[in-house]
Parts: structure tokens; sequence; C-alpha cells
């Protein structure tokens, strides 16, 4: 796979991405709002990997955005397979390729995002803010290894 232009594989992981969400809009949740917003928003989630390298930050905030403002107005993105997917691509790439100090402020974007998605439960459990949190802070970590 190293052998592989990065871009393709970042546009390869956008078909991904697209592919998770129509399996997500066809077997979806309860929308709480405008199924067109769910939709659109869900739309806004496709292109974030071509970011990823080039402005891991701005992706990272995107989908931590993006995810709270689904969990908070419209339908819970626990039950959208794309969404929680986030959780680990962008956490890592911005550990992975952003240098310094800076790239620690994806960590509270991703607890942020899930005390988001937490808060919007019927029932508030702080394993669900913990544990997703814990593997998406450990994904940074490793990119930061990398």
């Amino acid at each position: 796979m190293r052998r592989l232009d990065p871009r393709l594989l970042d546009r390869l992981l956008c078909v991904a991405f697209a592919a998770m969400f129509v399996v997500d809009l066809v077997s979806a949740p309860d929308w709480r709002g405008p199924a067109w917003l769910n939709i659109a928003l869900l739309a806004c989630f496709i292109p974030l990997p071509l970011l990823r390298r080039s402005h891991p930050l701005v992706a990272m905030a995107c989908w931590a955005g993006l995810a709270a403002a689904m969990a908070t107005f419209l339908t819970n993105p626990y039950g959208l397979t794309g969404a929680f997917i986030g959780l680990f691509v962008y956490p890592y790439a911005a550990g992975a390729y952003v240098e310094g100090k800076k790239a620690w402020i994806a960590v509270p974007l991703i607890y942020g995002a899930m005390t988001a998605m937490t808060l919007a439960n019927d029932v508030f459990i702080w394993g669900d803010i913990f544990f997703p949190g814990t593997f998406g802070a450990m994904f940074f970590v490793g990119g930061r290894a990398v």
C-alpha cells in the first residue's frame, strides 16, 4: 500500500465513507430533525478524508462539530457507522500530520464530541464519553508515535 499515491487512498476513503452513509441512510435510526438536513450533514462527512493530510486539525474539528451538531439537533451519530469510524481516522491524522504541541488540540475535540453525543442521549452514562473518547485518544497517540 505504500506504493499507492496517498491522494488515491484519501479518495478511496471518501468512497468508503460514502458507501457507509448509504448503508446508514437505508438502516437509519430515528431521525429527530428533517431528513434533508440529516442527509446534508451526512454528506459533509464524505469529503473530510481529503483534508486529513493537508489540514488534519480542520478535518478533526469538522468531524467533531458535525458529530456534535447531529447528536444535539438531529439524529444520534452513535447509530451512524461513518461518523463513528471518523473517531479513529481524524484523531490519528491529527496525531500523525500536525507538528508540535498544536496537535494536542485534537484531544479536547475528541472528548467534546463524545460529551455532546452522550448529553444528547436519553440516558447519561459516563462510559459513553470515556470509552469512545479513550479509543479516539489512543488513535491520536498512535498517530503521534508514527
